[in-house]
């Protein structure tokens, strides 16, 4: 029997066994980064506003860390704090690191379809 198959990865971070950042987040910060806005970065995700407020709170709550800079005048917007820049960076370093690790792995082993003899065996 062939089966048709995809290796597929996701990264993210976690403090005590809690997911902290990820792709949700990452996305959230570049979105800021480009529209300087928190609400603009999740309206451009499909995002409620309130969920990935909750997102970044509970981010910088486990890292212990302000990845936002939230001006008294909410008119003038947020930004990246350096350390939100360095969080993002990072992330994004290492999922470009691991993604071209499992693609160099993938041309050794290329997999379109497995091929199982005696399913369940």
């Amino acid at each position: 029997m062939k089966i048709p198959v995809k290796v597929r990865y996701r990264l993210w971070l976690e403090c005590d066994d809690e997911y902290v950042f990820g792709n949700g987040v990452c996305a959230l910060l570049l979105g800021v980064d480009e529209l300087g806005s928190l609400k603009k970065a999740a309206e451009s995700l499909g995002m409620p506003y309130r969920g990935a407020w909750g997102r970044i709170h509970k981010a910088e709550e486990a890292l212990g860390v302000a990845l936002l800079d939230r001006p008294s005048d909410r008119q003038k917007g947020v930004a990246l704090t350096e350390d939100g820049r360095r969080f993002l960076e990072f992330f994004q370093r290492l999922d470009k690191a691991c993604g071209q690790h499992i693609a160099s792995i993938l041309e050794e082993f290329p997999l379109t379809c497995l091929e199982v003899d005696g399913v369940g065996h």
